[in-house]
Parts: structure tokens; sequence; C-alpha cells
């Protein structure tokens, strides 16, 4: 039998992330720097070609295709990127497959390998069935069945319609096996990705059926066939949480926690400031007197940067209890918040005495516990025609993208930082721009030049912005070239179609069209000549705004490490850019919701972190750093309702520490109304670490761990970078290379070298995996995303995430029965000492929490009912063994903590030699335990 094969198109129908832009909007706005579709081109398989034969329909099933001979629809087709991303698209060109479903097993549609990284200008992949014109109203069907198969994991419908014009098309996931399986989806379950404009669910006009892989960074292989529409009605019913032997949480009393086993505040080195300024040394952060510099912190957010002095107090208690020794201010500028740091008078060039007053007195807090403080300068500040801002109504997301540019906004810019800096704290007695605990600046949170898009919150939407910036662009150039046909002779292209010099821009004139959305690929868009210099102005431009800040800031005396901005994007150039400065931040999320900014309103990828090949945002945030500068990760969140999130503050922590990262987790809290961690609210807020139990009851093992160094530091003579010479950063074309799963073994990132070779970066991961997993080169850190299981193993710390429900884990002194789905359990010493001969053993088991009557709907990507308090907590069930501990083990006491580290009660166990085994059970209704030796 012969293959059927048509030629790879490149569609223009493709499907992006919802990015994090703007925390703690309380208002659905929709916020994204999503890829825009690229230009349309013809199918090779459009509908005038293959028109198709036209579907078979019977009755109350219409079949829409079979693979069996010519089209039944209007054709198929695939298409991926060739972005320079790591995808890799088989067979091309496409062909069937000559195996079929056993309800069609002549073909099949086919496609295998491995989708790109999940960054600007974007991977995809995808197979494709053109509707023919009986096919475009789907109006009287329910449900779309058809069978797949393939590599196991979460899979993407598409039904693109034509309305839809900015790829937020309609789709549903489904998951796949490795044996063919009929899989159902109800139609009226389609919702959109969320990242464009919403219209209605009608599906009257639709032009294509897509299915696509979903895991950026892994491999795929799907298989699909025998698709049909049908009017039967599926079981959609929500799916209820099994909540019934789970306990309610009652919160934290924090003047009980003190002293307690939860209270990890000895690890803080009080008061802040103590050491003098921070220096950069190579990869370290370092202080003044040489003592190591290392943070792991939390970000405050928005009105929460104000509490009252009452609340001042219980959260800088709090937070030291943590182990947090640096908090991140952020937000403090924004408009919608409750409070901010200008007030509520249509201006932004005076600082508001009540917030200053409360701002200061929560500062002088926090020092006095030896909690750092990292200033972001500028985040979301509104535009004011009060503070002389021409076209107000121009800027459609603050001071973004125009803010590194225009004068009128880098002057006022300039003023808040000097006012800032010059004010002096009446409770620490000091300026700002003085105080060493103020110990790290951010020029502007998420932003960048190449992060441009053609319109929205990252495009440059005034006219008089857009012409300020081509007068900016045209003197650039005219100090490199002496005349437009000098110009013109340098950017002439090879290539058909990309946009060179046109008639109408000149030098002269000053209006060479200097906006190019290199994030949505744009550089395909314009000749290479062309681009080179638009990405150098960008850099150069960049470079201007960020030392014109800078001088501000050493002006005011502050000694303090700058960069400039930060972000999810791994863009080559943009990292050199803000590695030019004192050290490199950036940002990542896991399964970021989108659509909105609470638990009514978002739409979320419910997938394990712990399933995925680099384990979610731990590669994310390992391929994005720098070699010889100081990495900090200043926002790093698996958001609820992800039922899987317990473990991204263990797998931080251990990767941080391993790769000598300093991590500040987004976020402790929103609002300066609710910071009393013994009032508990329900889940709602999608970040808030002090609303979501078991991240609070995650942190102190994780500081612990963190702190001490537990984890032995990766050796940098064995790191495996990607290296990029100066000539590669400043082409549009460079990306970067490394694989995420690298920063599970070795110390790894960028290198900016002219003459460093580049290793062979697939040959380096595959020397440092064995099977499915990938162990760190120090033999403490183990991934394995086939099992879903990453466990940690040395002296003071070990424990481990798995999705196993039968899963048992031996580790040096640990041994785990675990019968959860999904359980995050770690068991740490409490003192300087090995797990076998500590005096003192905390074990935190963490599992899911929910509100009182959350469901989840039929898709599992939303919730259908958000519930209410009282806040559920799902407990860990299974057998802890002891095992090889010195001493005497027969008056040890075990207890279950409450939150708060009471201890409620006396656990039983049992001793064997020099083990000692006790059983978790619901009955304690305890996320911590706590074994005392005498």
């Amino acid at each position: 039998m012969t293959s059927v094969k048509f030629p790879v198109t490149p569609k223009q129908k493709r499907f992006s992330r919802f990015v994090h832009l703007a925390h703690g909007l309380l208002s659905a706005v929709l916020l994204t720097a999503c890829m825009h579709p690229a230009p349309k081109t013809e199918s090779a398989v459009a509908e005038t070609q293959f028109p198709g034969r036209g579907p078979d329909v019977s009755g109350d099933e219409m079949l829409f295709e079979n693979f069996e001979g010519a089209p039944i629809c209007g054709g198929w087709w695939s298409a991926f990127d060739t972005n320079g991303l790591g995808t890799e698209f088989h067979p091309d060109p496409f062909e069937l497959h000559t195996e079929g479903c056993p309800a069609s097993p002549g073909f099949s549609a086919h496609m295998w390998g491995v989708l790109g990284a999940d960054a600007a200008p974007w991977s995809w992949a995808q197979i494709g069935l053109e509707t023919t014109r009986a096919t475009r109203d789907l109006t009287k069907w329910n449900t779309v069945r058809f069978w797949a198969k393939g590599e196991p994991g979460e899979y993407v419908m598409i039904i693109a319609r034509e309305v839809v014009t900015d790829s937020n098309h309609f789709n549903m996931k489904f998951q796949v096996t490795d044996e063919w399986t009929e899989i159902a989806l109800p139609l009226d379950k389609f919702t959109q990705f969320g990242w464009g404009k919403a219209v209605p669910r009608e599906f009257t006009d639709i032009v294509n059926l897509q299915f696509t892989s979903k895991r950026h960074g892994s491999p795929f292989d799907l298989y699909i066939d025998h698709i049909t529409f049908s009017t039967e009605k599926l079981d959609t019913r929500d799916i209820p949480y099994p909540t019934d032997n789970w306990f309610a949480y009652d919160g934290i009393d924090v003047e009980k926690r003190k002293g307690t086993a939860l209270d990890v505040s000895g690890l803080l080195d009080a008061p802040a400031g103590k050491h003098g300024w921070i220096v950069p040394k190579g990869e370290d952060f370092v202080f003044q007197d040489g003592t190591p510099a290392r943070f792991w912190g939390v970000n405050i957010v928005a009105s929460a940067n104000f509490p009252s002095k009452e609340d001042a107090i219980k959260t800088a208690d709090l937070l030291a209890q943590m182990g947090v020794n640096m908090t991140r201010h952020h937000h403090y500028d924004a408009p919608w918040t409750n409070q901010n740091i200008f007030g509520k008078t249509g201006t932004t060039r005076q600082l508001d005495k009540d917030a200053m007053d409360r701002f200061d007195f929560f500062i002088a807090e926090l020092q006095k516990r030896g909690i750092y403080q990292y200033m972001d300068l500028l985040v979301h500040r509104a535009p004011y025609a009060a503070d002389g801002i021409p076209d107000v109504n121009g800027l459609v997301n603050g001071y973004k993208m125009e803010g590194e540019f225009v004068p009128e906004l880098i002057a006022l810019q300039e003023e808040f930082v000097n006012n800032f800096l010059n004010h002096k704290n009446p409770y620490t007695k000091k300026t700002y721009g003085k105080d060493p605990a103020f110990c790290m600046m951010e020029i502007i949170n998420e932003d960048s030049l190449f992060y441009m898009s053609k319109g929205g919150d990252f495009g440059v939407e005034s006219q008089r912005y857009k012409d300020y910036l081509n007068q900016k662009f045209s003197e650039w150039l005219a100090k490199k070239y002496p005349d437009d046909d000098a110009l013109r002779k340098a950017w002439k292209s090879s290539r058909p179609g990309p946009r060179e010099l046109p008639p109408l821009e000149s030098l002269e004139k000053k209006n060479i069209n200097a906006i190019v959305p290199f994030a949505e690929g744009g550089e395909r868009d314009v000749s290479e000549g062309r681009g080179k210099d638009t990405y150098a102005f960008y850099y150069d431009t960049m470079m201007e705004y960020f030392n014109r800040i800078i001088k501000v800031v050493r002006d005011s005396g502050s000694k303090a490490p700058v960069t400039g901005s930060n972000h999810w994007v791994s863009n080559p150039i943009d990292l050199y850019a803000n590695a030019q400065l004192d050290y490199v931040d950036r940002h990542d999320y896991w399964s970021h919701p989108h659509g909105g900014w609470n638990l009514e309103m978002i739409t979320h990828d419910n997938s394990p972190m712990v399933q995925h090949p680099a384990y979610g945002l731990v590669g994310g945030v390992g391929n994005r750093r720098v070699y010889g500068k100081p990495y900090i990760v200043t926002e790093w969140q698996s958001a609820i309702p992800n039922d899987y999130r317990q473990d991204c503050n263990l797998a931080m922590a251990a990767y941080s520490a391993f790769q000598n990262w300093s991590g500040v987790q987004f976020a402790y809290s929103h609002d300066n109304t609710s910071l009393d961690p013994k009032e508990v609210k329900p889940l709602f807020e999608l970040f808030d670490i002090l609303d979501q139990p078991t991240f609070i009851a995650s942190w102190p093992a994780a500081a612990l761990l963190y702190h001490r160094q537990d984890v032995t530091r990766a050796k940098a003579e064995t790191g495996v970078w990607h290296v990029i010479s100066r000539d590669a950063v400043f082409d549009p074309t460079t990306r970067n290379g490394l694989k995420g799963q690298l920063a599970l073994a070795e110390k790894t990132g960028i290198r900016f070298d002219d003459t460093a070779e580049n290793p062979d970066l697939e040959a380096a991961l595959q020397a440092r995996t064995k099977g499915d997993t990938i162990l760190s080169s120090t033999g403490e850190l183990s991934h394995n995303a086939v099992l879903g299981r990453f466990t940690v193993n040395t002296p003071r710390s070990q424990g481990a995430a798995s999705l196993r429900s039968d899963d048992v884990i031996t580790l040096q002194n640990v041994e785990m029965k675990l019968s959860n789905p999904f359980a995050v359990v770690t068991v740490t010493a409490l003192e300087l000492k090995p797990i076998a001969e500590s005096k003192g053993i905390l074990i935190t088991a963490l599992g899911n929490v929910v509100n009182s009557g959350m469901e989840r709907d039929f898709a599992g990507d939303r919730l259908s009912a958000v519930g209410s308090l009282p806040v559920l907590v799902e407990p860990i069930e299974g057998a802890i063994t002891l095992k090889e501990m010195s001493g005497d083990l027969s008056g040890a006491v075990l207890y279950a903590l409450d939150p708060s580290g009471q201890r409620k009660k006396e656990v039983p166990f049992t001793v064997s030699g020099t083990s000692l085994t006790f059983e978790m059970s619901s009955d304690h209704q305890t996320m911590y335990y706590e074994l005392v030796r005498k």
C-alpha cells in the first residue's frame, strides 16, 4: 500500500501560552505577550486543491475524516516552527502512516518529534484538517470522537473559527496512551486559550481542526484517526474533590509558633546590613566584609507593602520564622492597589506621606530580623497628564516599552528614584540610598525592547511615540551610514519579500521605521542588515536608559548591585544586555493561569511539574543563567489551582542550592487588609502563599535545606554552557540552544565568549542521563519524569515528590511507602547534624489543599465551583522508616504538630534496632511530625 504524501506548509494557525505580566490585577484585564498569527500562506492542501468527497452523514453521526484514500474533509496538512527553538518534526514532508485504528485500519495521521522551548518567537507543531463547506457549521453536533495513541501524555485538539484572527482558538486537552483509544470530547466544553479577544462559542464558521503537542522541550508522538461528530450528549458533570477524610486548616498563631520546630528564624543573620553592601564576585554575591550572601525570599506585592504597624510586626515575625531573608517590593506603584506609594491624587510626582510611614515601619521591622530588601524601581506606574506626559492615552501598559526611550518618561523615573533613595526612614535613621540592607535593585520589571509586539501591552501604540523612536533610530543610523544609498546597500536582501529601505523612508526625513517585533519572529519580515541594525539600536537604547537610572542610584550614595530587567524570555541579546550590569534576574512559572487573576476567571494546565523532562520551572530558569554572573530568580511559582503544586518549593530550594541561584518566590501577599495569618481565607488569589497552607508548610524544610547548603553546590569546572559569540548575540536569528534538563545535572546557562568552544549540548545531556533518570553531578538530587518522582538525598535533608500511589522510596536514612496519588514528604534535621544524629527531626508531609465545595469541570482545566471555607487539607498516608539512626531511640517521642508548631498529640511508632517506623494517617490531621530524641 502506498503512502499518501503532502508537503509541509507554514500554516498560520498557531498556539502559545498566556504570559505573566502584571500580577495582582483585580480586574479581568487581559495582559499578554503571546505570539500573533504569522502571515497567511496558502496551504498545499487548500480546499480548492483537495475539495474532499464530503462527509459521510448517517442520522446522528458524521464521519469527518478516516484518512482512507482521498480526503473526506478538505484535506490534511502538517505545520511546525522553524524558529530555532529546538522543534523537530517528522515526517517531513508529511505522509500518512500505513496503519490505522480499529475503526479504519488502513491509514492514520502521524507526527513525532520534539516541541521546542516555550519562548519567543514560539514553538509549535501540529497536524491539521481543512473543512469543506459541508463541514464548516458544526452547530448540529454535540460530541467529537476520534482515535488516538502515541507517547503518553497530554495533547490538545483545536477548533479554529474564521472569526478568530489572533490565534485565540477554541481547544480542549486530551490524554494519550500507547494503545489505540477512542476519545470523546463534548463540543460545549471547548474554550478559548485566553490570550486574545473573546468570541462566543458558536461553531458556524469552522476553517480547520488541529491536533498539537502541549509539552515544550519534550518529545511528542501522536497518531490520530477516524474523526466523527455526533449528536450524543456526554456526561459532563463537574468533578468534586474526594475530601471525606481531609481536615480543616485553622491558620497560624505567630506568637505560639515562636521557638517551635517550625520557627527557623535562627537561620537569619540579624540585623540586615551588618556586613555592609553586597558586592558581585564572579557568580557569587558577597558582602563587603567577605561574608557569602545568598537569598531565599518572597515578593511583597501591591498594598501589602503598606501594612498597619501591628500587621507589620506579625508579618516580619512570620517571614523570619519561615526562613525568609529577602523581600522584593513589587507593584507598590500600581494605581489598582488599595494603597500605593504615590497616593490617589492623580499624580505620581510625590511620595504619599501615610504610605511612606507604613512602608518605613515595615522595612525597619524586616531589617531587625535580618531580612534584606530588593527594590523594583518601576513596575506598573500610571501615566498621568498632570505629570507632564504627552499623549497619556497612547500608553497602554504604564511605562512599559516607551519608558525606555521617551525623554519625559525617563525624566520622571529619574525624579522618583532620586526622591525615594534620598528619603530618610525615621525608624532606621537612614536614607534608602545609604542603607546597605536595601541590597539589590532592578530598573524596570519585565520589560525589554526585544519583547516588542505588534500591539497591545508590549506594543508602541501612540503615533507620537512611534515617531520619536523612528527619529531616534534615524539619528543612530546617520552616525553609521553617510546617506540613504549606503543604507540601502547595507540593507539589501538576497531573500524575496523582507523589508529593506522603502522609498518613503530616509535618513534626512528621520522617519525610518524602528518597530520590529522580534518577540514575534519579526526578524523574518526584514532584511538581514535591517534586522541586525535594529537589534544593535535597541541594545544601545536600552543601555543608555539603564545607565541613566544607574547614575541616579549611585548619586544617592547607594552601592547596591543593579540589574536592568527580568522576564521569562531566554533571548540571548536581552540576557547579554543585562549581563553588562551587576547581575542577572529572570522569572518563570509552572502552570501559570490565564484569563484573569482569581479562581473564578482562569483556565490553566493542571499537570504535574514533576512529570516534565526539565522539571518545569527548574529547567526554565536554568537555561537563562549567564556564566560568571550572580543569578537571582525573583519570581517563580506553581500557582493554584494546579493540584500538583506542592513540590515547587522543595524543587526550587534544592536546585537553587545545587546551581548557586538565589530564589524569591512570588508572592507572599498582595493585600494589606489580610496579613493576619490566623485569619484563614478561602483559596482565591492565585499566587499568595500566605493563603496556601501547603506552601507556608513547605517553607521551614526548604529554607533549612537552602540556607544550610544541605545540597552540595555544583562545580563550575564540570558545567555545560551554551557558548555565544558577540557577533552571534547581535544576530536576531540566534537562539538559546540549551536543554532545560541540563540544569538537573550540572551547572549550566549561557556563556558569552568569542573564544570558548561550544559543546555538543545533546551529547552532554545524554551523558548525564541514565535510563529515564537525571542524577545531579553531586549524586544528591534525582529526577525521573516518566515515574513522576524527584528525590533529595543529603545527610541533613532527605525527601521526595512522587506521583505514584504505591511508591516505595529508599534514601540514606529514610524509607517512604506513600499511598496518595501525589505526595511531597521531607525529613529534615533540626540541628547542624545528619539526620542519623540529630536530636530533633521535622517530617513535612504535603498533599493537596482545596476550598470546601471546590469542583473541577469536565475538561479539568478550570474550576466549575470555587468553594468556600473551611479550607481543606489532604492528609498524607503511608509509612515512614528512619533507618541507620545512631544513639538510643527508646526515649524518643513523635508528635503531630498544628500549623503553629504546637504539639497536638503523640504518634505511636515502633523501634527495631537502629530503625524507627510510624504510620502517617488521616487521623493525625497534620502536615508536620516532630521527632524529639534525648
